[in-house]
Parts: C-alpha cells; sequence; structure tokens
C-alpha cells in the first residue's frame, strides 16, 4: 500500500549518510510521510530532510517546471521552499521558456546513497496517500488528533482540483459533504546494480539541466558518480534473485517521446507515426491465440473516468480535457473500426473470452463535525460510537474496519472511483514492468525474477516467477476483496483465498469470482448512485435522465434517498466485494463522445498551438548551442518572439488602413451620387472679407466688446469666444459677415470637439470618419464639414 511506501520512504531517508537525489513530477514540502500528522510532525517531507541536511547529507532535487496555465504544481513555491529549509538542499527545475503544455517530465525516482532506489508511478506530493482500504472520508480539522488528510491532502480532482498549493493548510472541498478520491499506485525499491543506475541517470539529468539552465548559478555543483568498485564491495550483501534493467524514454532519434503517450490510444494499423502499437500488439496476439485455439486472456485495470472537472455531456472549457482524454479511451477500446474491440468484431472473434477492462469504486460514510448533533431521518438523536466508526485513523490503531453502521443517516453515504494512477504490466506471471510511463519524459524497469515457485496456468502445472506471481495475486485478491482482514485469520483460509486467485485463465475464476464480482459491484453502485459513466447511459439524453439532479442530490451521494432506508442501504452495500468494477464499454455509445459540440474544434486549437511551439522550440535550443548561454539564449529567443509580434501587429494595422481608406474611396465615388440637372442661378459673389492674424488671443470680455467688429479678431480669438459660450456656432455666418470664414472655424470647432483630429486640415471625404453617423443630423453640425449633397438635406 502507499502507507507503507512512505514508511519506507521515511527510513531510507532518515538512513542516509552522503546523499539523496530526489526527481519528482511534483512534490508537496508539507507531505506527512507518517499518519495521522497529529504526533507524526517530524515526519513531514521538508522536517525529515531538515533533520538529514543538517547531519550533513547532501540533498538535490529536480522538479518538473510546470506550465501554470496548465496544471497548479507550482514548482516555483516548492523550489523557494525547499531551498530555505537548509542551504544543503539544492534545486533545480526544467523544462525552460518554450516548455510545451502537452508534455512534462514525469518521472518518480527517490536514490539513497546510491545503493537503494524507489521508482515508479507515487509522487511525494498531496493527494496520494492511502491504504489498501482506500477509504474516501476522513474526520474534519476540528478533531485533529484522528484527521489523516490535513488542508489540500484530502483531494477529490473530480469535484475540485488542486489551486494555489502554496496554501497548503486549506481545504478545497467539504469532509463532511464529499468524498475524497482514493489513490491506487505501485511503487518499488531496487538495491545493487538497478540502484546505482538510476542514481546514475538522476546524475546526467541533473548535469544537463545545470549546463543548459543553472552555468551561472554557483550553488549548484556538477555531480559525479560513485565509482563502480567502491559501490560494489559495498552492496555485496544486497544480492537477490531478480534480473533488473532500468528503461527510460527514448531520445530524438528515435522519434521522439512526446509520442509516447499515442500508443496506449491508438490501434491503428494506418498511422505512420506511431511505432509502439501496444493496442494492435493484443489484438493480433489475441487473433493468433483464437486461430491457434489456446487459453489467452488479458485483464485490463483502469480509471473509470480521467481525474479532471467537468461534465461528460458539457461541451465548456471546463470539461474538455475530461472529455477528450475520454474520447480517446473509448476511440482505442470499444469505438471506431481500429479499437481493440471492433477488430476483433470484425475477425468473428468473442471478445469476453479473451479480453476485459475493469475499474475499482469504493463507498463510505461522511463524518459529520463532532459539534454538530447526529440526526436521523427518523428525528431521533443518535450518540456517535467512534469506535465503530470506519475511518483510515481508525486502521492506524489497527482497529478492524470490515463493517460500517448506519448512524448517521442515508445522507452520509458516499462513493468515489479509486484512481488507478500504477503503471503496472505483468505478463505470464514472470514478467514485471512497472514506472512512470505516461506519455512524457518517464522512467521505469522491467523485472524477472530467476527465483521460480510451483503455480498452475490454465489448470496446468506451471512455473512462475515469485515476484511476478506474488505481486499479482496480492493485487487480485485486494481488489476482489480477500486481503487478510483480521489477526485470528486461520492459516488454512489465507491458503484457500491464495489458491482461488492463483490461475488467471481458469474459467472458473476468471468468470464467477472475478467477473461475477465485478458485476455484482457494479450493480449494487448503479442501483444506489447512479455513477456516470455507466454502461446503461448510451447518449446525452440517457446521461441526463439516468444522473440525480445536482441541485438536490450531491455528487456520490445516493442517488433516491426517499426510496430507502438507511438499513436498506447498509444491507445493499455491505453485498459489494472488494473494489472491483465493470469499466464501461457502452457509456454514451450511441453519442460519440467527439461529436459533441465543439470538441474537435478545441481539439484541433491545441494541437495548431503544439505545432507553432515545436519550431519554437527547436529555435531555443539552435541559440542555447551558439550562444553558449541559457539565459542570454532565452531573452534572445524573448526578443525574437517580441519583434515577430509587432512586426505582425505592425502590418495588420497598416493592412485595415489601406483597407479602410480603400472602402471610402468606393463610397464616395462619383457613380454613386444621383444624376442632376442643371438649372441656372445667378452667381453668389463671396462675402470674403480680410481679419486680424494675431498668434496673442484676448480676454474673452474684450473678444465680446470687439464682435460688432469681427474682421479686427482673429480665428482663434472668435473659436475662443464660441468655446466659452459668448458666441453660438450657428450664428457665425451672421456675425462674421463672412461665409467662408464661418466655415473655416465651424470646420475647426468641430475637429477639436470629436476624436478625428485631422479635419481642421485636410480635404473631404475624410478617412476614420462614420459618415453613416452624420446622415439626418441638423445642418448647423455638418455644414462645411460633409459635401453639400450628403451633408444638408
Amino acid at each position: 500500500s502507499i502507507l507503507d511506501y512512505y514508511e519506507a520512504v521515511a527510513q531510507a531517508i532518515l538512513s542516509a549518510k552522503s546523499e539523496i537525489f530526489i526527481e519528482d513530477w511534483w512534490l508537496s514540502p508539507q507531505l506527512y510521510l507518517r499518519r495521522p500528522p497529529k504526533g507524526n510532525e517530524e515526519y513531514r517531507l521538508d522536517r525529515l530532510l531538515k533533520r538529514k541536511a543538517s547531519e550533513g547529507v547532501m540533498i538535490y532535487i529536480v522538479l518538473y517546471k510546470n506550465v501554470s496555465v496548465a496544471l497548479p504544481l507550482d514548482s516555483l513555491y516548492t523550489r523557494d521552499w525547499m531551498q530555505t529549509v537548509h542551504p544543503n538542499i539544492i534545486v533545480q527545475r526544467h523544462s525552460n521558456l518554450t516548455n510545451s503544455p502537452f508534455w512534462a517530465h514525469h518521472e518518480k525516482i527517490l536514490v539513497i546513497d546510491y545503493r537503494l532506489a524507489f521508482i515508479g508511478g507515487l509522487d511525494l506530493c498531496f493527494g496520494r496517500y492511502d491504504t489498501l482500504n482506500h477509504e474516501l472520508t476522513d474526520y474534519d480539522s476540528n478533531e485533529v488528533a484522528r484527521e489523516v488528510f490535513p488542508g489540500q491532502d484530502y483531494s477529490n480532482p473530480r469535484i475540485r482540483d488542486f489551486h494555489k498549493v502554496s496554501q497548503y493548510d486549506v481545504e478545497l472541498i467539504d469532509k463532511s459533504t464529499t468524498a475524497r478520491m482514493p489513490w491506487h499506485d505501485i511503487h518499488m525499491a531496487i538495491t545493487g546494480l538497478p540502484a546505482r543506475d538510476v542514481a546514475r541517470h538522476f546524475v546526467q539529468r541533473w548535469n544537463f539541466i545545470k549546463v543548459n539552465k543553472s552555468k551561472e548559478r554557483e550553488v549548484v555543483p556538477f555531480l559525479l558518480p560513485k565509482g563502480e568498485y567502491v559501490a560494489t564491495r559495498d552492496e555485496i550483501k544486497f544480492k537477490g534473485s531478480c534480473r533488473i534493467q532500468v528503461l527510460r524514454s527514448s531520445a530524438e532519434w528515435s522519434q521522439g517521446i512526446k509520442r509516447e503517450h499515442k500508443k496506449v490510444t491508438t490501434t491503428s494499423a494506418d498511422d505512420k507515426l506511431i511505432k509502439n502499437k501496444i493496442g494492435q500488439a493484443i489484438v493480433e496476439r489475441i487473433k493468433r491465440a483464437h486461430k491457434e485455439k489456446q487459453k489467452f486472456r488479458v485483464i485490463v485495470v483502469i480509471p473509470i473516468a480521467p481525474g479532471f472537472e467537468g461534465d461528460f455531456t458539457q461541451a465548456d472549457r471546463k470539461s474538455m480535457p475530461l472529455r477528450s482524454v475520454t474520447q480517446y479511451q473509448y476511440r482505442s477500446i470499444s469505438r471506431g473500426k481500429n479499437s481493440v474491440f471492433e477488430q476483433l468484431k470484425k475477425a468473428n472473434i468473442p471478445i469476453d473470452q479473451y479480453i476485459g477492462f475493469y475499474s475499482l469504486r469504493n463507498w463510505g460514510k461522511v463524518k459529520r463535525p463532532s459539534f454538530s448533533p447526529n440526526i436521523l431521518l427518523d428525528g431521533k438523536k443518535k450518540k456517535r460510537n467512534r469506535s465503530r466508526s470506519n475511518t483510515i485513523s481508525d486502521e492506524h490503531s489497527g482497529e478492524n474496519q470490515s463493517n460500517l453502521y448506519p448512524e448517521d443517516g442515508r445522507m452520509d453515504y458516499v462513493t468515489e472511483q479509486v484512481y488507478i494512477h500504477s503503471k503496472l504490466v505483468i505478463i505470464d506471471d514472470k514478467i514485471v514492468i512497472c514506472g512512470s510511463g505516461n506519455r512524457d519524459s518517464e522512467i521505469a524497469i522491467v523485472v524477472e525474477d530467476e527465483d521460480t515457485v510451483e503455480s498452475k496456468m490454465s489448470g496446468q502445472p506451471y512455473k512462475a516467477s515469485r515476484y511476478a506471481l506474488t505481486l499479482r495475486m496480492q493485487l487480485f485478491k485486494e481488489h476482489l476483496g480477500l486481503l487478510k482482514n483480521t489477526e485470528s485469520e486461520s492459516s488454512d483460509y489465507a491458503i484457500r483465498k491464495d489458491v482461488s486467485v492463483m490461475d488467471p485463465l481458469d474459467d472458473e475464476f476468471y468468470f464467477n469470482v472475478w467477473n461475477k464480482t465485478a458485476e455484482g459491484n457494479t450493480l449494487v453502485y448503479r442501483e444506489l448512485f447512479k455513477c456516470v459513466p455507466d454502461d446503461t447511459v448510451h447518449s446525452v439524453e440517457d446521461h441526463r435522465n439516468f444522473v440525480p439532479d445536482p441541485v438536490r442530490i450531491l455528487q456520490g451521494h445516493v442517488a433516491e434517498p426517499w426510496k430507502y432506508s438507511a438499513k436498506e442501504i447498509q444491507s445493499r452495500l455491505n453485498q459489494v466485494q472488494g473494489h472491483l468494477v465493470r469499466f464501461p464499454t457502452e457509456y454514451l455509445s450511441k453519442k460519440s463522445i467527439e461529436e459533441l459540440e465543439n470538441l474537435t474544434l478545441r481539439i484541433t486549437e491545441f494541437r495548431i498551438l503544439q505545432k507553432m511551439l515545436k519550431p519554437l522550440e527547436s529555435l531555443y535550443n539552435i541559440y542555447t548551442v551558439y550562444v553558449q548561454h541559457p539565459v542570454i539564449s532565452k531573452w534572445l529567443g524573448l526578443a525574437l518572439f517580441l519583434s515577430l509580434f509587432l512586426n505582425s501587429y505592425l502590418l495588420n494595422i497598416t493592412k485595415q488602413q489601406q483597407q479602410q481608406q480603400k472602402n471610402l474611396q468606393q463610397k464616395v465615388t462619383p457613380g454613386l451620387v444621383a444624376a442632376t440637372k442643371t438649372t441656372p442661378k445667378k452667381s453668389v459673389k463671396s462675402k470674403r472679407k480680410s481679419h486680424h492674424h494675431s498668434d496673442i488671443v484676448r480676454p474673452v470680455d474684450d473678444i465680446v466688446a470687439l464682435l460688432s467688429t469681427p474682421e479686427v479678431l482673429s480665428d482663434e480669438e472668435i473659436i475662443f469666444a464660441v468655446q466659452a459660450g459668448k458666441l453660438a456656432s450657428y450664428a457665425l455666418e451672421k456675425a462674421l459677415g463672412d461665409f467662408e470664414r464661418a466655415i473655416v472655424i465651424r470646420r475647426a470647432l468641430i475637429s477639436r470637439a470629436s476624436t478625428t483630429k485631422t479635419l481642421e486640415n485636410s480635404l473631404l471625404p475624410v478617412a476614420n470618419y462614420h459618415y453613416d453617423k452624420v446622415m439626418g443630423a441638423c445642418c448647423e453640425n455638418v455644414i462645411g464639414y460633409m459635401p453639400l449633397p450628403l451633408g444638408v438635406a
């Protein structure tokens, strides 16, 4: 269990003598390695590392430099926090300025003194700690002695993802109403030569980041791997029976690590980019077994739903990650001509005989605050029996947690999926592959135990590797609810449970134990909680009719509590065995998730962005090589980007102005003006008179006194008088006795009162002026401003 792993990590850190290497996708300094936190304060990760650093142990940490808009990990906060704990703790982050939001550094490594290495799927971060019981609930923060998941460690990303992780003690979800999402994962400890190989891998990664990002940071040293002779001499006593090979993500020469994720989301034989088509390999192996009439079986256990917020039937941006990942899963498993199921159907192969998909789910009861009265639906108060409560705290105190009692009423029952984060393959009970392998930069190990034991396969005697067999049987018993629950359990009964899960190809086990348990558990959860995804929900309309009203029923609670008493709910849930359920391969089968509005478009947007980022990343790498300075190359790349952006912006503005000018010229072309008939008129003699010109503007009172003789006033003085309200603009012709001068002054007044400042000195038509807004205006506002055929009604 993860409880055991964190305990092993704590003991390993305490045993360190010289150096500790940590590489994580996410690291939470305030993570407690022992629970409950009350009484185990010294086992908080940052305090444990500080203790060893003060003893002279050097601690080197590599973190994924997350894209903040995509992930809430806040690696900058973690780096700053850890480096203030002790000078012997040194942290580096990677990636860089061109970091893509579509992949990450996903390795999870802990190395102690080159002699012991931990590798697998677990980060040292919030939301991971769990037990084999996968409890859903916890006591609130008012009961510090019993609280197991403080602050943001009580997590359910399906309800609310992590947010502002620097505020680690803030509870993002309500423990009294909402279940946490349990975490199922696998991590391994290795010693000897493989552990040194993992240590060298860390050293190479550390030095690479030092060269590319921290060359000027004197506090960050280059690391040298420990000598082979010394290491071998110190580790002779750790020799075991397992042969281990460390696996790393491929480099650019072998097509790049960014395509690794597609190998688990496609089986297309026509895809030229994907080289490791795992899904297609499974299909071909099943076809071969069917043709040769061999017993062959693939058991796949995956999450019921991706660990993202959102609604499967909504096309909003919040739901896009949830729905896009789900879409790719179904495209791989059961939808479309290239899916596993469709290829097997096309070959007339009975799917259920060869492959099955499963998930994990659990149920529990939320814990009401101790200061709140406990009221059942019949209105009677009932005292809580803390010794009988089903909590993780009680598991730590050694109490039996096999049963729950309906103390709190029917509204306290909750369910949630057990999120399967492990990356594990067990083949023929002989070979184990375990690591962090998703789609990013990853690390894993292949384990083959040379110590064989007697077992059975398809009813026949079989030599299995001890490690692979015991690991698979442990997992099967956990999922089926067959793990030892009490100290009084007889050894004979334990042996019978081992025998029942020993042969994975036995039809009696597969159909009457494994499948029957999964189907029975699925039916109970469907009846009481109506969880989605579900195999009976084939369309969006089915989905909306199936799930309870979210206004009345909180997510994960009993869907129709008025139909059952608390005793009836408890009775049905007591029929659940373990955590195994069916993976819903038929969910929304009548309506492709991809067809929902805007999903395809938004996925395309992400792909376009990814293609745009790739050349920028290549350019940055070129700068780094030639400049030989990561900081300068970063600023050069930023300057180039800003230059391209500004030039594109200015070019676009110029283009718009040219287009607007062209449009305006088209609007006032003579061909658009109605033909007019010329009529003889008497010539109007201009009344243009000479007037005073001066840059000095007299006081307004002096100007008013001289209005009777306007020729002694300058144009600026007339404008000043109009602006001061001493002369109406519509009376300029009469006051000045000069039509042309009146028009010039009016144009100047209108120009200075508008956003267009070119009218005073420009010829009509004027660019950037909305003529349609002037049409119909009073003549006093447009005379001298618009061409007369347009401006005068």
